[in-house]
Parts: C-alpha cells; sequence; structure tokens
C-alpha cells in the first residue's frame, strides 16, 4: 500500500536493509529508491551519510547524489563536509555537483512553501 507517495514504514526498512545486499547493483539500487522517499528524511540523510563513509566507491558515488536530489540543509551539511574532506578528485567533483542540485531544490522548496503561504493569506482575505 502507497501513502503519499511512499511506502508503510516497514516498506521504507526493508529498503535499508537492501543497502547491505551483497549484490551490487541491489544496493545501488535501494540507495537510489530511498533518496526518492518523502518520509524519515532525518533517517535517510543519517543512512545515507553512514554509506558514504562506509560504502564501496558505487555507493559514495550513489549517495551523494542521492543527497543531492533531498535537497535539505542536513543534506548541505554532509556534501559541505564530503567536499572539505581529501578524497578521490571524482568524489569531490560530484559533491560539488550535488551540493549546486540540494541548494536549488532547497530554494525551489522555499519557493513552493512561500507560494503556498500566500495562497492561503488570499483564501483568508476572500473569506
Amino acid at each position: 500500500m502507497i501513502i503519499e507517495g511512499f511506502a508503510l514504514k516497514a516498506e521504507f526498512e526493508f529498503l535499508v536493509k537492501l543497502t547491505q545486499s551483497n549484490s551490487l547493483d541491489v544496493r545501488l539500487a535501494a540507495i537510489g529508491a530511498i533518496a526518492k522517499t518523502t518520509e524519515h528524511k532525518a533517517f535517510v540523510i543519517s543512512t545515507l551519510s553512514n554509506i558514504i563513509k562506509f560504502g564501496s566507491a558505487k555507493e559514495k558515488c550513489a549517495a551523494i547524489q542521492a543527497l543531492g536530489e533531498l535537497g535539505s540543509q542536513d543534506a548541505i551539511r554532509i556534501l559541505v563536509d564530503e567536499i572539505q574532506t581529501p578524497n578521490n578528485h571524482s568524489i569531490k567533483k560530484l559533491a560539488i555537483t550535488a551540493l549546486g542540485e540540494a541548494i536549488k531544490k532547497m530554494e525551489l522548496n522555499e519557493l513552493q512553501e512561500d507560494k503556498t503561504g500566500h495562497e492561503q493569506k488570499l483564501r483568508l482575505r476572500v473569506m
């Protein structure tokens, strides 16, 4: 059963378990699916952060891209830390690109919130 674009909690936890699968393809797919969630943001960011710290290079890249898609302050902090950490040049470049995406996504979210707030004020005035 789907609730507002995302599976129930048990299904979410199943996705997290899949990030520990023996198959790299399954782990990467699970990371991508987790990034698209709209619920459990703090847990999603924590999970992605752990993957960046302890995962393989491919998993690290997938988690960095996922953080860029989330567009939150916590995701941005992790991406900035990753950029400042001496590591592989291509991973650093990916983190910079993801940071740009995260900032853009966060700004779009803020604009949407402002628009929604403005529409609510207009509705109140009309009433």
